[in-house]
């Protein structure tokens, strides 16, 4: 049987976890023999995400709302010229335009979409809502990104006539310590750590939901307890960043916490850390972060919140508390102040990614979704 074409419908290709997402798969499903390509409702792009590699697949529609149904012919037409099997949406706002292509009989293809999200991120999405509800019954399947995330979408109404759960995978090749010349005691020393100093690092822009206060909290009283904790934020910057800063004033903790942002390569700061935590209250939906630090031998404390508990597969590679819950963190957080606990944690962590959540892994899986689609 012939591979499937497959299309990936995005509303605009910008840089962001979705966009790089689709990205890396199209590559790596066109290296295993498929065609694939990618199309942008809005004529804009990221030059970062669309390269030299993957341009020659893009097209753009050029339309100025995707809720404009008299644009839609304009999506449809060129669907139609790729012949794809299988379109695959990538943004909630497009799944109406291809479900109503079909019933039009503008579109033959097999109808899917990935969803990235475990929330409303607007209110412009919130009420539309009912209307993808609606289109989604229409769809041949719903891909989810972990279990939770169905078990949520799903509690909402949200059915298409299959659906199936793809973890996120990322590349163990890049994010290996062997990868990275600078060592632990080095980055330390950079921070003006000591090597002995127990390191705890989050990874996370600046935003109100990853929640830096709670990680703040952990560490004072960490520090409370005798524990010679550190604490490293790594993260682009955000509209809580100068809160943050008042914060480790207020505390005297300027000496125990750095801020580090606008990084190129997290890698050799992710060597500095000990242990990684996040202490997000909504908006994550199966952390990438987390898996890179876990990836670099970073066992990781998270919160119980969407997939988080699902990367921590059979108590191994970290810990989980309840959202908010920093008696918790902190104990979890003192539990791996032992070198020797945590030695062991590290080695579970990094081995936990690459049984479940590589690249490859993830790859392998939709490649059989989309030819089950087919068959």
């Amino acid at each position: 049987m012939a591979k499937p074409r497959i299309l990936f419908f995005h509303s605009i290709i910008v840089t962001g976890g979705a966009e790089r997402h689709t990205v890396l798969l199209a590559k790596a499903l066109m290296k295993l023999g498929f065609s694939c390509n990618i199309m942008g409702y809005y004529a804009d792009h990221s030059a970062i995400i669309v390269d030299d590699e993957i341009r020659p697949f893009v097209r753009f529609v050029g339309g100025s709302s995707m809720h404009n149904v008299l644009e839609w012919p304009r999506a449809w037409a060129i669907i139609r010229d790729l012949r794809p099997d299988v379109v695959v949406c990538t943004d909630p706002s497009a799944i109406p335009i291809v479900v109503a292509g079909r019933v039009l009989g503008r579109i033959h293809a097999r109808l899917t979409s990935i969803l990235h999200t475990t929330m409303f991120k607007s209110d412009k999405m919130r009420r539309t809502f009912p209307i993808v509800r609606a289109a989604t019954r229409v769809e041949d399947c719903l891909i989810y990104v972990c279990n939770a995330q169905r078990e949520y979408w799903e509690s909402q109404g949200l059915r298409a006539r299959d659906s199936a759960v793809v973890h996120v995978g990322i590349d163990v090749s890049r994010y290996d310590t062997k990868k990275v010349k600078e060592t632990a005691e080095d980055m330390k020393a950079g921070l003006g750590f000591l090597p002995s100093d127990y390191v705890v690092g989050l990874t996370a822009v600046f935003r109100p939901e990853k929640n830096h206060l709670q990680a703040l909290e952990a560490i004072a009283r960490l520090r409370q307890k005798g524990v010679a904790a550190k604490l490293l934020f790594v993260g682009g910057d955000g509209s809580t960043r100068q809160e943050v800063a008042r914060a480790i004033a207020e505390r005297g903790l300027d000496p125990h916490v750095r801020l580090v942002t606008d990084v190129d390569d997290v890698r050799p700061y992710l060597k500095a850390m000990d242990v990684g935590i996040l202490c997000s209250t909504s908006g994550e939906t199966f952390s990438q972060a987390a898996l890179e630090m876990m990836a670099m031998n970073v066992p990781m404390v998270m919160p119980r919140i969407s997939g988080c508990p699902e990367m921590i597969v059979d108590g191994r590679g970290g810990r989980v508390f309840e959202i908010g819950d920093t008696d918790g963190l902190v104990s979890h957080l003192s539990e791996l102040s032992d070198p020797d606990i945590r030695a062991n944690v590290a080695v579970e962590a990094r081995d936990v990614v690459i049984e479940h959540f590589t690249h490859g892994v993830m790859v392998d899986k939709y490649r059989h979704v989309f030819e089950g689609l087919c068959a």
